[in-house]
């Protein structure tokens, strides 16, 4: 404190945790529901097939097409979870500095490691 006015650097750094707690928290919240939402889309634009299916698919695919040939599972596939890619890794790395805020320091001394 300098004469009777706070320190700014203790506000503001209280500040910016406290809002990167709540930007963490709310990643948390989103996490399953965007996980149920992938699910979907999966669900929605891939049937189910068997691994003998998938490898007759391939086959195929590998036999006709020329050097150098698009795959048109993977672009469908790269179209619809590139965006919810991103955003998972988005909401991650604000998890991530959430557990960082959250755990505890740990110190050297007769304290066991807790402060």
């Amino acid at each position: 404190e300098v004469q009777g006015l706070p320190d700014t650097k203790i506000g503001n750094s209280a500040l910016m945790e406290q809002q990167l707690l709540q930007t963490g928290e709310e990643a948390i919240s989103k996490l399953a529901g965007r996980a149920a939402e992938v699910q979907g889309l999966v669900t929605a634009n891939f049937a189910a097939k068997s691994l003998a299916d998938v490898q007759a698919a391939f086959e195929k695919a590998s036999a006709s097409g020329a050097p150098g040939a698009v795959n048109a599972e993977v672009v469908k596939v790269h179209t619809l979870v590139r965006e919810q890619a991103a955003q998972a890794v988005e909401d991650l790395k604000a998890v991530e500095m959430w557990l960082q805020i959250k755990t505890p320091e740990v110190a050297d001394g007769n304290n066991f490691g807790v402060e």
